[in-house]
């Protein structure tokens, strides 16, 4: 497995396809040295949504929701997402749908993860 952290391009680069053709050359070297997925977590905050978006449309897939709550309260919600590299890896979720503004406010007030649990689920990700 191997593990993206911290990928972006600089603002004023952004639309001209130097993050997609970095992914492709990780993509290209990664399955060259035999490894089966490119993982990521990434904020699932509704600002945030064009980014899950983008990973998306290189062949990444979400795999998972995941949230702890920080020392004020409010949780953390995570995107895990997938990029798998062999047709063994590879697996069908539904399109993101943004973790709503409301769900965190709600998962603050509860002090409960169960909405997240709801929220998978529309995502196909709960059981």
């Amino acid at each position: 497995v191997v593990y993206l952290s911290k990928a972006s391009t600089d603002p004023d680069s952004r639309g001209k396809g130097y993050f997609k053709r970095m992914l492709q050359d990780l993509t290209e070297k990664a399955t060259a040295l035999g490894y089966e997925k490119i993982v990521l977590h990434t904020s699932a905050s509704p600002k945030n949504a064009w980014v899950v978006e983008a990973y998306e449309k290189c062949g990444f897939q979400v795999s998972d929701l995941n949230a702890e709550f920080m020392d004020n309260g409010w949780p953390l919600i995570f995107v895990d997402m997938t990029l798998p590299l062999t047709t063994t890896t590879a697996q069908q979720t539904a399109p993101y749908k943004p973790v709503p503004d409301a769900l965190y406010a709600d998962m603050k007030d509860t002090g409960s993860l169960d909405a997240l649990e709801e929220h998978k689920k529309l995502l196909g990700l709960g059981s």
